[in-house]
């Protein structure tokens, strides 16, 4: 297991999402980190997600891992942080318990209008992830461990699809919702 690594600077995330410049770092880092392992880690498995961040944090990314970072990876980041910080940004946890933030020049979104977002951004985050799940299958040869790392008992395996449905699907053990076509 490895420690936990941000897969991105601040400024780089800032510069490619529509996260306001002025929003403190300090609110996104903890959800980004929750991301990287509730998200992430299912679509690359445990041995590639623990291979990537090792070199993230020595400094020592290689080329093929640089492409799945720059052009999937950090996407699927940035739209599952999106989906996640949206109540986070809302309401804040204080000892007299929930406070919902307030400002003099402008009007807090509503609780639909924030379910709204974070649909939309799921969404979002959901289809980069299909995206990164096709460019590693086709390129198995290039992320052996995607396929062949995970070999411990509490690793994950890669998800072989990334969307999710509240709705029970069907499945061939009839309406049986403890099956794997239901998801909660």
């Amino acid at each position: 297991m490895t420690q936990d690594v941000l897969w991105m600077t601040e400024t780089y995330f800032k510069d490619n999402s529509i996260l306001n410049d002025n929003t403190d770092w300090k609110i996104v880092q903890p959800i980004m980190i929750m991301v990287q392992d509730q998200h992430i880690r299912p679509i690359l498995g445990t041995a590639l997600f623990d291979e990537i961040a090792d070199q993230i944090n020595t400094n020592t990314v290689t080329a093929s891992n640089t492409t799945l970072l720059n052009y999937y990876v950090r996407k699927t980041i940035i739209y599952y942080v999106l989906s996640e910080l949206a109540p986070a940004l809302k309401y804040r946890y204080h000892n007299k318990g929930i406070m919902v933030r307030n400002s003099e020049n402008s009007q807090p979104a509503t609780l639909e209008e924030i379910q709204f977002e974070i649909s939309r951004w799921k969404q979002k985050a959901e289809l980069q992830a299909e995206f990164t799940t096709k460019y590693l299958v086709q390129n198995n040869t290039t992320f052996p461990l995607y396929y062949n790392g995970n070999s411990d008992y509490d690793d994950v395996f890669p998800n072989k699809t990334n969307f999710r449905s509240s709705l029970y699907l069907g499945g061939e053990s009839g309406d049986d919702c403890k099956n794997p076509n239901y998801y909660a």
